[in-house]
């Protein structure tokens, strides 16, 4: 019974309490300071013509990310209250990451097709490439990581090891998946963010476009990146809990350590991006 209630009182302080307060604290953004902050991240120069543009979708993505994350974060929590384990795979911060990374997705299609609108729109007379809002390489470690993940997993099924204190690889299966597809969908939001129809506005206008695109693009290669890795580190830490190898051992234990610092990296670049984080920037090669 003292278990229960202990089990409840977590919930609701973890689970309920704190998603709430992020919830609200969501409707408070942006004020001036974090406005001027995002704009200099993104090198735009906020006029009397872009401000409400922008404004308009920071309070929209911001309220939309907040509740995605709380959702995923309460749903994570309940297996406390049914005394009933998640799979290996799929854990708080994995369902935290995916309704923030959704509910990111749906403010984009509301948004997009609040810019694009019924005006006329235009063509670029530079072509979009995915290249100028996200770095390369951060696509290819998500594909990277998700085959890698996949192939380990097959090699774990295959060496039945499970009595050794690992997982069955079928636990194991729902993350690896889960996050295979949070990839495919990312590099399509990615195709779709390039390749959505420009309006026909002011400079100005038609810059806080662009930077709203490498602002969307940037949190879409984020969920990939960070969903991949995560699957790939479930993968590694069954074949830990599996082996007894010393050398196989250390060896998964330094890529765990690399895995997580990669995840850190991301997580903050699809906050405050840096250079290394970013592509080309269509805006700069549109103007050169």
């Amino acid at each position: 019974m003292e278990s229960s209630v202990n089990a409840i009182v977590v919930f609701t302080l973890v689970f309920l309490v704190v998603p709430a307060a992020v919830v609200l604290r969501s409707f408070r953004f942006p004020r001036e300071g974090q406005l001027d902050e995002w704009a200099r991240t993104y090198g735009l120069d906020l006029t009397d013509g872009n401000w409400p543009v922008v404004t308009g979708y920071l309070r929209t993505t911001r309220r939309f990310r907040a509740v995605g994350g709380a959702g995923g974060w309460f749903i994570g929590g309940l297996p406390l209250l049914i005394g009933q384990p998640l799979p290996l795979g799929i854990d708080n911060l994995s369902l935290a990451l995916a309704g923030y990374f959704g509910g990111a997705a749906l403010a984009e299609l509301r948004f997009s097709h609040r810019v694009a609108g019924p005006t006329p729109r235009r063509a670029s007379l530079v072509p979009r490439e995915m290249d100028d809002y996200v770095a390369p390489w951060v696509r290819r470690v998500s594909w990277a990581a998700v085959a890698l993940a996949v192939a380990l997993l097959g090699v774990y099924a295959g060496l039945g090891r499970v009595g050794d204190g690992g997982r069955p690889a079928i636990e194991v299966l729902p993350g690896v998946l889960g996050a295979a597809m949070v990839v495919v969908v990312a590099t399509w939001a990615q195709q779709r963010l390039v390749h959505r129809p420009q309006p026909l506005s002011a400079p100005d206008v038609v810059a806080a476009d662009d930077a709203l695109r490498a602002s969307s693009a940037s949190t879409a290669a984020g969920a990939g990146i960070v969903s991949a890795l995560l699957a790939l580190s479930h993968v590694l830490s069954s074949i830990l809990l599996a082996t007894r190898a010393w050398p196989v051992r250390w060896l998964i234990l330094v890529a765990e350590m690399a895995i997580l610092a990669l995840i850190v990296a991301s997580l903050v670049s699809v906050f405050h991006p840096e250079p290394w984080w970013f592509g080309r920037r269509h805006s700069d090669r549109a103007t050169a």
